[in-house]
Parts: structure tokens; sequence; C-alpha cells
């Protein structure tokens, strides 16, 4: 295979997302593995991946742009590919511009064609060019937790909505000290 036999497949799986054409899922294998950065976003069943880009497909737009393959092998049965690019969203007739996304593939050929076997997606968050990981996150958990007993509250007494609302203020304030 060559490398613009995948380079069709890509076109077509942008194509498929921007059209929201729910046959996307016959890219996949049967059994493929698929996460995002959510914790919510994994599927390993077609009709759970069917659901997923349902869920997916109910904003009014979605247009990729500046898509670049950083890096593609290919051997015998699988293929191995990493790509990022930015994306424009309209839900509600506000546009969002997400830049600095990332795709990582493994494909496998099955019979005569080839199918992805595993997918990873990770959309920066709104107005960044990175996501913020795990780490990161429970830091600002635990200091928000710290935040709320310094003002003589109960953490697991506050609301997730306060706990949310503060979240967001420290990582608006993170992004602005960077």
């Amino acid at each position: 295979m060559t490398e613009q036999t995948f380079r069709d497949i890509i076109d077509r799986f942008f194509t498929a997302v921007e059209q929201k054409d729910i046959g996307i899922v016959s890219l996949y294998a049967e059994d493929a593995f698929t996460f995002g950065t959510g914790k919510v976003e994994i599927t390993n069943t077609v009709d759970q991946n069917r659901k997923l880009w349902e869920a997916t497909f109910v904003v009014e737009e979605m247009k990729f742009s500046n898509i670049n393959i950083l890096h593609l092998r290919i051997l015998e049965t699988h293929a191995l590919l990493s790509l990022n690019f930015d994306l424009k969203v309209v839900d509600n007739g506000m546009t969002q511009l997400f830049e600095g996304g990332r795709i990582t593939m493994v494909f496998e050929k099955r019979e005569d064609s080839w199918l992805i076997s595993q997918f990873h997606n990770s959309v920066p968050q709104l107005g960044t060019q990175e996501s913020i990981g795990w780490p990161t996150i429970s830091q600002i958990q635990q200091q928000i937790d710290d935040m709320i007993s310094n003002l003589g509250l109960n953490p697991n007494l506050v609301s997730k909505k306060v706990q949310i609302m503060k979240y967001l203020e420290k990582a608006r304030a993170m992004m602005i000290e960077e």
C-alpha cells in the first residue's frame, strides 16, 4: 500500500465528519477501540461508535483545516498514522475555532480493506493550543478543594456547579500566566 491510500482514507474520514455522514462507521473495524479526551468518549463496538458520531453530528457545522500528517508508517498488515488539525465548529449560531487538534489511528488490513482498528483524538480547550491533561486537572481540583476548605466549607458539600466555575476561573488564570 502507498501513502496515497491512507491520504484517501483520511480525506474520506474528514469529508464524512464535515458532511455529518454516519457512514463514517464503515471506515472502522467492527471491534475498533476509540477514545477521545473525555472519559465518555470511549467505544469498542460499531453501535457505540455510531452513537458517539450521532451525538457529535448535532452541531450545525464542522470544518477542518490545516490537516497535517505528522507520521505515517505502513507495515504489511498494519499502519500507524498521527496528524494534527484545526477545527471550526458552529453550534447554536456560535462559531468556535479549536487549534492544534491531534488524531492517532492504527489501521489493520482485513481482507482487501484497510480499516481503523484504534482511534484517538484530542481537541484542545477553546482558545488554547493544548489540552489540559489529567495530572493538571487533578492538581487544579485539589487547589479548588483547598480554597473551599480555606473558606471553612466542606468540599464534598459544595455543588459541582461551584466547583466547575472555580476550575474554569483557575484554568483562565493559568492561560493568562502563560
